[in-house]
């Protein structure tokens, strides 16, 4: 079963380009290949008009950085960073040159002394980044570069990726599963699942326009809501069973879902920001009962629960529920999804006031 399956990706020069996936997605696989460091059963990867297949990894001027970093122990900072150059035999002038000159733009000229066992994990992640960009590399490859740092950390070095893009002008392809991340710093992101590229866009677009049910719930926190439902025709109307409840369409939606749809059986996608709390009924709002309630920063999560069915909520941490009550839904925007092959259908917007 190959790894990787026709991929095809076209990534801008100075792009901050991300691969967004989960374990076993085939990102390291894809970087590896870039890297030269394997090679690829079929197909081609090009610099420019420059077929790569067969350039040795030392000849394409790509830098890589672990997620583990590998920092030589025994060296010092300086002579870390230092290492790449001396491989290539540049004069020591040039290259205390070259090391100062990152240090100071990574802020860690400070530490040029000291060994990586002296150093903080953000401080040793800035020495791997700083070993990689020495060379001036056309293409830097990040893999999971934030793994092992903790969550402000995470944060804080988000930035300075974005920053530093802009700055050196650098190509970089960064591989992570964390969809938060990507969004924050990746100009476009590439969803990958299984070897698959499943979608290429900016994160708005993947956000608000995903093209199948696995970009729809790996992107966005919390996850999409997805209700499987069956289309029925009554009278001339149409509407969605979800078996607990009933969600009426539009004659417009209902025409493109009965063209485009390979069966009956469709999947409802809602985000959970997209749902609308009422405390009292209204026509065509939804009854639910309150599950959960989970207090979050800015936001809270509300859990809902009709018959075995669960769905979640973001709200207003003003709007106050405890399990057990009683409260009605409207859905501002839907996404439908053919059930059998995952590919959305259609999505609609709807004001309600």
């Amino acid at each position: 079963m190959p790894v990787l399956n026709n991929i095809n990706l076209d990534i801008r020069d100075g792009e901050f380009f991300c691969l967004l996936g989960p374990s076993g997605a085939g990102k390291t696989t894809l970087l590896r290949i870039i890297a030269g460091v394997e090679i690829p059963t079929s197909g081609e990867i090009y610099f420019d008009d420059r077929l790569m297949n067969d350039v040795l990894p030392k000849d394409r001027n790509v830098s890589m950085m672990f997620q583990s970093y590998a920092l030589f122990p025994h060296m010092t900072v300086f002579d870390n960073i230092a290492y790449p150059l001396r491989k290539r035999k540049m004069n020591e002038q040039e290259i205390k040159n070259a090391v100062e000159k990152i240090a100071d733009t990574l802020h860690i000229k400070h530490l040029l002394s000291r060994l990586p066992k002296q150093l903080s994990g953000g401080e040793r992640q800035r020495v791997a980044l700083g070993r990689a960009l020495v060379i001036k590399p056309d293409v830097l490859l990040l893999d999971e570069p934030l793994t092992n740092l903790d969550a402000k950390l995470r944060i804080e070095m988000r930035a300075e990726f974005k920053k530093l893009s802009k700055e050196l002008r650098t190509t970089i392809i960064y591989a992570t599963p964390d969809q938060a991340e990507a969004l924050s710093v990746a100009d476009r992101i590439a969803v990958m699942n299984l070897g698959v590229v499943h979608q290429v866009g900016i994160p708005d677009e993947l956000y608000h326009e995903p093209m199948d049910t696995f970009v729809a719930s790996f992107v966005g926190s919390p996850a999409m809501n997805m209700i499987e439902c069956t289309l029925i025709e009554e009278n001339g109307k149409a509407y969605l069973d979800a078996g607990e409840f009933k969600y009426w369409l539009t004659k417009s939606m209902a025409e493109v879902i009965m063209k485009q749809a390979s069966s009956n059986d469709l999947i409802l996608g809602v985000r959970p920001e997209d749902i609308v709390i009422l405390m009292e009924p209204q026509e065509a709002a939804i009854m639910f009962e309150v599950f959960a309630y989970e207090a979050i920063k800015p936001d809270a999560v509300v859990d809902l629960k009709v018959g075995n069915r669960l769905i979640k909520v973001l709200v207003s941490r003003e709007l106050m529920l405890n399990p057990g009550d009683k409260v009605w839904c409207k859905f501002n925007r839907i996404y439908i999804f053919d059930k059998k092959t995952g590919q959305i259908i259609t999505s609609e917007v709807k004001s309600h006031g």
